[in-house]
Formats: C-alpha cells, sequence, structure tokens
C-alpha cells in the first residue's frame, strides 16, 4: 500500500462505519479500540469499497445465498484508521 494514500470522506465514513466507530468524539480515552464488528454489506458492488479492495484496505467477498456483497477492513485499513485517529484498533475475538 502506498503510504500517501487519500481517502475521500465516503470511503472514511463507510470504514468508520464498518468496525463500529461512527462517533469521533467518542474516541476512547486510553487509545484503544476493540471493534466489535467488522463488516459492511450491500447488495451491488460499492465503488469506494472496489477502490479500498484495491489499494488492500479492504477484502470483499459475495454470498451466493443472499446475493450480498460483504466488505471487511484489512489488517492494513485497521492501521490506517488507527494512524488517522491516533488510537489502536484491534478486532474483538
Amino acid at each position: 500500500m502506498d503510504k500517501d494514500v487519500k481517502l475521500s470522506f465516503s470511503q472514511l465514513s463507510k470504514m468508520k462505519h464498518a468496525v463500529g466507530l461512527n462517533n469521533i468524539n467518542k474516541l476512547p480515552k486510553d487509545g484503544k479500540y476493540s471493534a466489535y464488528r467488522n463488516f459492511y454489506a450491500t447488495q451491488k458492488e460499492d465503488v469506494d469499497w472496489e477502490e479500498l479492495v484495491k489499494i488492500g484496505l479492504a477484502t470483499r467477498r459475495f454470498i451466493e445465498w443472499n446475493k450480498e456483497y460483504y466488505y471487511n477492513v484489512s489488517q492494513a485499513g485497521l492501521d490506517y484508521l488507527g494512524k488517522l485517529f491516533g488510537i489502536t484498533i484491534k478486532e474483538m475475538k
């Protein structure tokens, strides 16, 4: 991934939504955030997410039975968001 990646507001909003980090005013005070979710579902391919997949900040899979695309923020994407907001983001297991 290019270190000078510039994302749109829409892409950042979708990544934050995917990991449950929707409200910037509620960032963790200890600098650590446990993402209780990591997905974004849609019935059509999403241009923003497809670009994120292309640059390595997200992954995508298509679920045949419900005809939906599921996008996930990759580890590189979690790291990117963490640097942007000055926090460490880990997925809850």
